[in-house]
């Protein structure tokens, strides 16, 4: 028979709950926060949203945040915008970036002091889609990312976009069987 005791602060601690994964496809976003960061050799903006209270998934980030019980609670809606390319020049991100939230609310971007005050609090579409990356044991999983901005009126036809797969692995990697035709005539090199 088994003997095991309760462990230290079994009552204090929250049971995990069941996860929902964001949908794939377009999503009407809410800008919530964004932030210049400068490492010294690139800058970018670390733009942080939600999903609209009128979403097919209404405020996800902000329920996720809630629900959170680990000690460390992170804000899930987050992504890198880079304004400039290699070449020091606009890049296409962050000009598809401002002109969604233009289009959207049929608004102008406020370069300057107000930039921010210009884009946070606005509406702007989102399309997710799926990407592999390594976890700490070195095992490939996926995420469920939001890889581009879209007006709101563009997101109800956005299609999902094909799957990120991790670049040097392959999912479909031989698995050390080997097919042996039916109907073979000849001995089995190993029977």
């Amino acid at each position: 028979m088994l003997n095991f005791n309760k462990p230290a602060g079994y009552d204090e601690v929250q049971a995990g709950g069941d996860f929902t994964p964001i949908e794939l496809g377009g999503h009407k976003l809410v800008i919530k926060k964004i932030e210049d960061v400068s490492n010294g050799v690139v800058s970018y903006l670390k733009v942080m949203y939600d999903t609209a209270p009128d979403d097919i998934q209404p405020n996800y980030f902000a329920e996720q945040y809630k629900n959170d019980t680990r000690d460390t609670k992170k804000w899930g809606g987050v992504i890198n915008v880079f304004p400039t390319d290699r070449d020091g020049r606009t890049s296409k991100k962050f000009k598809q970036f401002c002109t969604s939230i233009e289009r959207s609310n049929n608004s102008q971007i406020e370069w300057g002091a107000k930039f921010e005050q210009s884009i946070v609090g606005k509406v702007v579409g989102g399309v997710f889609g799926e990407e592999e990356y390594l976890d700490t044991a070195n095992n490939v999983k996926t995420a469920r990312k939001l890889f581009w901005f879209r007006s709101v009126d563009g997101i109800q036809d956005a299609k999902v976009p094909n799957k990120r797969i991790l670049e040097g692995t392959d999912t479909n990697a031989p698995d050390g069987f080997v097919n042996i035709p039916e109907g073979i005539d000849e001995e089995l090199p190993f029977c």
